[in-house]
């Protein structure tokens, strides 16, 4: 057994010293001493500490594009709204056909043409004549009385229209909704494209450190293959940082009319955010641009059926004209004839084969069909507002905590690299707790996202969403509330730093709201 043993310790250092030798012709340099090891461990913790640093920096102020800027962008180049303004320019065009039933018809006409006559009789001699009669007149009908069929048809389209306005303001409000959250998107993918780049960076600088702790015998190769595999893994998630970062600058474009540039940070109108649940239901329950086009839809609805049933009513109309007509003939040859007629009409419906009580059904239909859809739509609001106000409370409560596992893990990370360059740590336990602190921070830059994305959802479902009620001034970045101060042996842990004395969180984002 002690000679098996010593057989495999000698196998096992003779892998090892292959493994340097590798090492060594690949990297060629100088070996350095224990020391110098001993102090390259030190600068190398210096640099990490430097790197981390940048990582949670604040970036250089820059000019930048605001939030309300692409407010009022999408509000004037939007498609989705262009077109539904468009159908609000048609209700209006129907109102205006429906009321032209109050006005009478006006015509004027003439007429010209030839006769040729030929007139034989016993005993006279034959007469050919030949006559242009023409004549010109003008002519009025008025309609007094249709069973109310046009004043309920310019009210059922002027509901329409409020319906239509409804829908309008609605479009509006959730595509200045979708900017929002297409701008925080990009915000969200540059700050964290930027984090996994600085850690990538950290991680390089480790992979180094631990080839040259490996060619002096102070970690095994398992130790040096962690970080490149950590290191690789890094790359990859750049590039799927990348991929995000693209399709959401693509998705801000398609709603907003331009490719962004730099964006600045952004906040929520806190003056218009509700107090509770209870408040923002009932208030979204009655300014709602849906609810409110759903309930105008049910009058147009009703008001149709009571167009429909004129159908059922006489109609009484009043048409005069008057002529004059030059119709020469054998007797009269300069004849001249002036008339005029005032003839009042009364139909009576006796039967129209089933029109009008199948037209008179449908109506009844439709507004049944309307009644449902206001029913959906109120559930389809509160279910949105419960959503919206869930995610924007527990988003709060994420903030708060990734802010604390931040401090935490950055101060870990701290004493873990410490303790690894004196032996009491393993290369595993450093990258354990470096990817924790890059998960705290990615988890941060979500938060916040899914904060102004779930508040913007709420103000558009409280239809205060809209560029008459958010000012510029209303969207300035007010930074969160830092956690409570570690312990002490915690912050000893922190290289000095202190938690009012630390850089910001979010290098991306440390742009100006003008």
């Amino acid at each position: 057994m002690r000679g098996t043993g010593s057989v495999g310790l000698a196998s096992l250092m003779t892998d090892r010293a292959a493994a340097r030798d590798d090492v060594r012709r690949q990297h060629p340099r100088r070996v350095p001493s224990p020391r110098e090891a001993r102090s390259f461990a030190l600068g190398g913790l210096l640099a990490a500490v430097a790197v981390a640093a940048l990582c949670v920096g604040p970036g250089q102020a820059a000019p930048a594009g605001t939030l309300y800027d692409a407010f009022r962008a999408a509000y004037a180049n939007n498609p989705t709204i262009g077109a539904q303004r468009a159908a609000v320019r048609v209700g209006l065009q129907d109102v205006a056909i429906s009321a032209t039933g109050f006005a009478p018809d006006i015509s004027l006409n003439s007429d010209i043409g030839y006769r040729d006559r030929n007139v034989l009789s016993p005993g006279y001699p034959r007469i050919d004549q030949g006559s242009r009669p023409r004549g010109y007149g003008a002519g009025l009908t008025q309609n007094l009385w249709n069973g109310f069929r046009t004043t309920n048809s310019v009210a059922r389209d002027e509901a329409a229209l409020l319906s239509q306005r409804d829908r309008l303001s609605e479009t509006e409000q959730f595509i200045l909704a979708d900017v929002a959250t297409s701008y925080v998107d990009v915000l969200r993918d540059t700050a964290i494209l930027e984090i996994r780049q600085k850690n990538q960076e950290l991680l390089a600088a480790r992979h180094r450190q631990a080839l040259y702790q490996f060619e002096v015998g102070q970690i095994t190769k398992t130790d040096a293959e962690q970080t490149a595999a950590s290191l690789a893994r890094s790359k990859a998630d750049i590039a799927v940082a990348k991929l995000n970062l693209d399709t959401s600058r693509a998705v801000f474009a398609s709603i907003v009319g331009y490719d962004p540039g730099p964006l600045a940070r952004t906040g929520l109108p806190t003056a218009l955010m509700p107090k509770s649940l209870d408040g923002a239901i009932a208030k979204a329950m009655k300014l709602n641009p849906a609810i409110r086009a759903a309930r105008n839809a049910i009058t147009a609805a009703e008001l149709n059926i009571a167009v429909q049933k004129s159908g059922y009513l006489p109609s009484l109309d009043l048409s005069v004209s008057a002529d004059r007509r030059w119709d020469p003939d054998i007797i009269l040859p300069k004849s001249q004839l002036d008339q005029m007629s005032v003839v009042g009409r009364l139909t009576v419906p006796i039967f129209d084969r089933g029109l009008t009580p199948a037209a008179v059904q449908r109506a009844a239909e439709i507004r049944s069909q309307k009644l449902s859809e206001l029913d959906r739509e109120r559930a389809v609001v509160r279910a949105g507002v419960i959503q919206s106000w869930g995610l924007y409370v527990a988003s709060e409560s994420t903030i708060r905590s990734a802010q604390a596992q931040i401090l935490a893990n950055d101060r870990a990370l701290t004493g873990a690299t410490l303790e690894a360059s004196v032996g009491q740590r393993t290369t595993l336990d450093v990258l354990i707790t470096q990817q924790a602190l890059l998960d705290s921070r990615v988890s941060l830059e979500t938060a916040e996202r899914d904060r102004i994305v779930a508040g913007f959802r709420l103000l558009a479902l409280m239809s205060d969403m809209s560029l008459d009620t958010i000012r510029p001034q209303d969207l300035r970045y007010t930074p969160p509330a830092r956690p409570v101060a570690l312990p002490p042996m915690a912050r000893r842990l922190s290289l000095g730093d202190e938690p009012s004395t630390l850089p910001t969180l979010r290098p991306a984002f440390d742009s100006s709201v003008n």
